[in-house]
């Protein structure tokens, strides 16, 4: 299993710089929610499907993705309290969200060719 580790640390630590001014931050969160992004993000590469060394795994994390996992954890954080929401009004103030799955666009698994 690939070390996230030090790839969760860097975006945990990256997103709390800009997120902990806000009223109600949570550290333990916005951590989870990196997790979670990297996971997702592995999940769909399908890296069991792949000729990656554990090593080549985070080098691409760490690289290729940082930016797709940064903005995924960012917009999770963001919405939570709100998951499946599109849109939502509150005292003259109305958020809309993206579709998730866009932010995971350039993520493509590996196929093997028979």
């Amino acid at each position: 299993m690939v070390d996230i580790s030090s790839l969760k640390n860097q975006i945990t630590s990256l997103l709390a710089a800009e997120l902990q001014a806000e009223d109600g931050y949570n550290a333990d969160l916005l951590a989870g929610k990196v997790e979670l992004a990297i996971r997702d993000v592995m999940g769909r590469r399908e890296y069991g499907n792949s000729h990656y060394t554990d090593g080549k795994i985070l080098e691409e994390l760490s690289t290729r993705y940082f930016t797709t996992i940064t903005n995924l954890a960012r917009y999770d954080y963001n919405q939570s309290g709100a998951e499946g929401q599109k849109n939502h009004s509150e005292n003259s103030v109305s958020r809309t969200w993206y579709d998730r799955n866009k932010l995971l666009s350039d993520v493509h698994a590996f196929v093997k060719i028979l």
